[in-house]
């Protein structure tokens, strides 16, 4: 894995109105942003994405009422094209370490070939989606972590 020393981790802490297969509501607090978005799956490696700001109010009144958090910090690894960061969970999910890697186009993510420090392939895993990941249990997380071992 790539030395993160001078690396400064993005914290974010998310929150989900609604999850399902293929479309979440979700909100979260980052860095100092505070933002609502809307997530649908519209193939096996793409999403749609649509993003609004909110305020620091407007995110305060929505955690009364949504399923979280999660909390979690990103490292940005590579920004370019593919971007690739580095989560580290905290919270109910300390001990998940995973690489998110982000395309621009749908040919460069089937080609793409991932370096050696990566670990095992997460795409298909229950551990690999937040939405996925707020609706466990305790015992459910730690029996995944234990069996998959999604770290490096």
């Amino acid at each position: 894995m790539p030395d993160l020393t001078n690396h400064t981790p993005l914290r974010d802490e998310r929150y989900y109105l609604y999850a399902d297969n293929d479309i979440s509501l979700r909100f979260q607090k980052r860095g100092d942003k505070f933002e609502l978005e809307r997530m649908e799956k519209v193939g096996d490696l793409t999403r749609k994405q649509e993003k609004l700001f909110i305020s620091k109010n407007e995110f305060e009144a929505l955690t009364k009422i949504a399923k979280g958090p999660i909390i979690r910090d990103s490292f940005l690894i590579q920004a370019a094209n593919p971007q690739i960061t580095l989560k580290v969970y905290d919270g109910p999910f300390k001990g998940l370490e995973r690489i998110e890697v982000e395309f621009d186009s749908l040919e460069k993510a089937k080609t793409f070939s991932p370096p050696d420090w990566f670990g095992p392939e997460m795409t298909d895993s229950v551990l690999a989606s937040d939405s996925k990941l707020i609706n466990m249990t305790k015992d459910e997380f730690v029996a995944f972590l234990l069996k998959e071992k999604p770290l490096f």
